[in-house]
Parts: C-alpha cells; structure tokens; sequence
C-alpha cells in the first residue's frame, strides 16, 4: 500500500489524530451547565428530523419527547462516536506498520483508553461535571467499534483492488 507510506498522509494522520484529541478534550472541559445545553441542541435538532412537526407540539409534550430521548443517551453515543473516530485515526496511523491486525487494533484500543482516563480524570475538576468508571468503558466500546470498522474497510478496499 504505496499510498499510506507517503510521508504527507502520515504527517497528515497524526495531525488529525492530534486534533481529534483535542476536540475530545474541549467537549469534556464544558461546564455542566454548557454541556447540558449543548446535549439538549442535539436532541431537539434530532427530534426535529425525525419529527418535522416537533416545535408545533406543546414545550410540555416536547420536553417529554426530548426526556425519553434521553440526554444520558446521546451523550454515550456521543463517547461512542468520537472514540470510534479516534480508533480510526489510530489504526490510519498503525497501518504502515508490519505487524498483525490484532496487534494493532490491540494498541489502538489501549492509547484509546490511556486517553480516556486522562480524559475522565481532567473531567473531574471541570465545574459541574463529574468523572465516571462507565464513561471509559463507553469509550473503549468506541474504540473497539472503530478499529473494526477499520478492519472492515480496510479488508474491502484490498478485496477490490484484487478484483481489478
């Protein structure tokens, strides 16, 4: 795979993986009042999709909407999400190297959860938040998802290529 050992991509990999951190980290140093709110946007904007009528409801039909919704969801997904995203990036950056599948997965997952408990422990001194035990295990769930989805793509795109 020519394309992933030039030195650019790689550059550009680690720069994203450096990124991508760091949007980790600005999520998590939200006060709890911020993060509430910005966990309340993503709701109602999703019950609005799946709901173009939402804002015609009554306020107290619409908070029991966005209540079963449930804010403690999307932010799991969201752990999900930006873990898996960052598993990715990983694995991107793991690629080049001669080593096992598993072995890289392995070390993406863990660097994943190295970082997800800095990130629960910076956590705990942001104004209205708290730290939490699950909150890790959510994000290696994310990471784990994500190095597989790699995994997938990655064995797709070579099946193709010997196709052609």
């Amino acid at each position: 795979m020519i394309f992933m050992k030039n030195f650019k991509f790689i550059s550009l990999i680690y720069a994203l993986i450096i990124v991508w951190a760091f949007v980790i980290y600005c999520f998590s140093s939200q006060p709890g009042t911020q993060s509430a709110a910005l966990s309340e946007k993503t709701l109602k904007y999703i019950a609005k999709f799946i709901m173009p009528d939402f804002e015609k409801l009554s306020l107290q039909t619409q908070n029991e909407i966005l209540n079963e919704m449930g804010h403690r969801r999307i932010r799991k997904i969201a752990h999900v999400f930006l873990y898996s995203v960052f598993a990715i990036l990983i694995m991107m950056a793991l690629n080049r190297y001669e080593s096992n599948f598993w072995q890289k997965c392995l070390v993406a997952i863990m660097v994943c959860i190295i970082y997800a408990v800095l990130d629960e422990w910076h956590q705990y001194y942001v104004k209205g938040r708290a730290s939490q035990t699950f909150d890790i295990a959510v994000d290696a769930i994310g990471a784990f998802i994500g190095s597989l989805l790699f995994m997938s793509l990655n064995k797709i795109g070579g099946y193709i290529k010997m196709r052609q």
